[in-house]
């Protein structure tokens, strides 16, 4: 049997993007993200830390995209065609370039290929952000315990009941402001656990509310508080 697969397909995305990966690149990771509804190919380690804390559990980013090899930029004076690691519009809803490194750049000093990519961000009406090592490893622990969440809220992207459970969650963590993992699992006990977390999670990724994040979450004991109020 003969099977074509569309240009835009995740398969034929990742096959692309391997072949076209830069020199830099260490490892190719497929995620999916709540926050734009999308599947993302990711080139690095990096990329995957910076998604993680910097996009995609970060509530000051009301939106965010990874381009494609095809979407340059450039400062229409010369310069280079530049393509930043992920475009983000803030909560205050500016733009901004995020920029991600391995090692540690000296931000103070930057070399005239960063500089350029920092007149180009400018031409484009973005904020030029570098995110670097230094930015990064401090965040190291965080890493699996948000990608434990991404599975949860992965598992039930296709579930229609989650959205029901996610505004049944939201009214609840109004109601009672703050607490634990248990109680909510107590609350809606008759609802498939899996469901439930991935609703929390989901509300966490839009900044509804805060999970505590340490190495073993999540647990039963974790504890989370409500951003929002009635």
């Amino acid at each position: 049997m003969i099977m074509s697969v569309s240009a835009k397909s995740p398969a034929n995305r990742l096959i692309s993007k391997a072949r076209s990966r830069r020199s830099g690149a260490s490892y190719l990771w497929t995620c999916y993200s709540h926050k734009t509804g999308t599947d993302l190919i990711l080139e690095s380690h990096e990329e995957l830390i910076h998604w993680l804390i910097f996009l995609e559990f970060n509530n000051k980013v009301s939106s965010f995209w990874i381009p494609d090899a095809d979407e340059t930029y450039s400062d229409n004076l010369g310069g280079p065609l530049l393509r930043p690691d992920a475009i983000v519009i803030n909560s205050a809803g500016q733009r901004e370039w995020h920029d991600v490194r391995a090692g540690v750049v000296d931000k103070d000093n930057l070399s005239s290929k960063l500089v350029a990519s920092s007149r180009g961000a400018a031409a484009c009406g973005a904020t030029y952000q570098i995110f670097d090592n230094s930015d990064l490893i401090p965040q190291m622990y965080k890493v699996a315990p948000l990608l434990r969440i991404c599975s949860f809220v992965l598992l039930c992207r296709f579930i229609k009941q989650t959205e029901s459970v996610e505004a049944a969650v939201l009214t609840y963590a109004k109601d009672r402001q703050r607490g634990s993992l248990l109680d909510v699992l107590n609350n809606f006990r008759y609802f498939d656990q899996t469901i439930v977390i991935s609703a929390l999670g989901r509300l966490y990724i839009r900044g509804a509310l805060e999970i505590e994040v340490n190495e073993q979450t999540p647990t039963l004991t974790t504890s989370w508080h409500c951003n929002e109020t009635n």
